[in-house]
């Protein structure tokens, strides 16, 4: 497990050394991202594809050249009337969110050891 101390952006760099330094590959790999097209707290499972607009996940796939990794989409929901999602996606949790937050991390954690154990597919079967 790894949380890369560079700018969310960037995330593909650090991502990448850690790959290369343990001979990883995309298949290896599981990344645990927040979504602004999923509602706060739902979690979504998937295996390869797009960054959909996400800077960090984008990074990731620009170093390694494969995009066939596993994801763990945390929903954060949509910022409410005109507020910039950058802006939104930075800001604190709410008192009510941050409620909430100990069981969504608890199952966040529940889908990378199913996702290790079981597969993707049986994670996304239990998780989506």
């Amino acid at each position: 497990m790894a949380k890369p101390l560079t700018f969310m952006n960037l995330s593909g760099t650090a991502v990448g050394r850690i790959m290369e330094v343990f001979h990883l590959g995309a298949k290896d790999l599981i990344v645990i991202q927040d979504d602004v097209d999923i509602d706060f707290g739902r979690i979504r499972i998937k295996q390869g594809g797009g960054h959909g607009g996400h800077k960090g996940i984008e990074s990731i796939q620009d170093i390694l050249g494969d995009s066939g990794f596993a994801r763990i989409k945390v929903g954060i929901g949509r910022p409410e009337g005109y507020k910039d999602v950058a802006d939104y996606v930075l800001e604190s949790f709410s008192d009510d969110e941050r409620v909430l937050l100990r069981e969504i991390i608890g199952r966040a954690g529940e889908s990378v050891e199913t996702i290790i154990g079981e597969g993707v597919q049986a994670a996304m079967a239990r998780f989506n």
